[in-house]
C-alpha cells in the first residue's frame, strides 16, 4: 500500500508540474490549448474516480462490514494538506483549465 501511495504522490506531483507549465506566459496559445485539451479528460476522469471511491468507502454497505473487511480510503487527504501537490477535489482545477481553454477561443 505504501508503494502504491508513493506512486500516487509522484503522479500528483507530475500533474502539478504540468499545470504550472500551462500557467506560464512562455507558451503560445496553441501550445497551452494543446496541453489543456490533452490533460482535461485525464483530470476529469481522475476526479470522477475519486468521487466514486469516496462514495464507496463511505457507503452504508462499506460501513456495515466488519472492521477488518472495511475498505481503506487511501489515498485521501484534506484540502489543506500541504504535503500533497494537488487538492483531493480537482473540481476547481478543472474549472480553471476549462476557463483558460474557453478564453482562448
Amino acid at each position: 500500500m505504501a508503494k502504491l501511495e508513493d506512486f500516487w504522490k509522484k503522479m500528483e506531483f507530475m500533474t502539478r508540474l504540468v499545470l504550472c507549465e500551462v500557467g506560464k506566459d512562455e507558451q503560445t496559445v496553441e501550445q497551452r490549448n494543446e496541453i489543456i485539451t490533452c490533460f482535461l479528460p485525464l483530470l476529469t476522469e481522475r476526479q470522477e474516480l475519486r468521487k466514486e471511491w469516496t462514495a464507496r468507502c463511505q457507503s452504508q454497505l462499506a460501513m456495515s462490514l466488519p472492521e477488518e473487511q472495511k475498505p481503506e480510503c487511501h489515498p485521501f487527504w484534506k484540502e489543506d494538506d500541504s504535503s500533497m501537490p494537488l487538492p483531493y477535489d480537482l473540481e476547481e482545477v478543472i474549472v480553471n483549465l476549462q476557463t483558460l481553454l474557453g478564453m482562448e477561443h
